[in-house]
């Protein structure tokens, strides 16, 4: 079951296009609530992984997590 409608559009920019979609939704009375920066957001998560989280306690191998750690 898909859940996307995909195009290309390949005869016209991405900041062209962006302003016709958004044109094309302003004249159904329809528009962009929010605009999401996914390469400045996923720079920020992994950023904050590197500083903000816990040192990962796991099985060093795929073996060590077959046997269990703890005896």
């Amino acid at each position: 079951m898909d859940c996307t409608i995909n195009r290309v559009i390949a005869d016209a920019e991405f900041d062209a296009v962006d302003v016709r979609t958004c044109a094309a939704l302003t004249g159904k009375g329809l528009g962009v609530l929010t605009e999401i920066d996914a390469i400045a957001t996923m720079k920020t998560i992994k950023k904050k992984s590197r500083t903000d989280s816990h040192p990962r306690r796991g099985p060093r191998t795929s073996a060590e997590g077959r046997r269990g750690r703890l005896r």
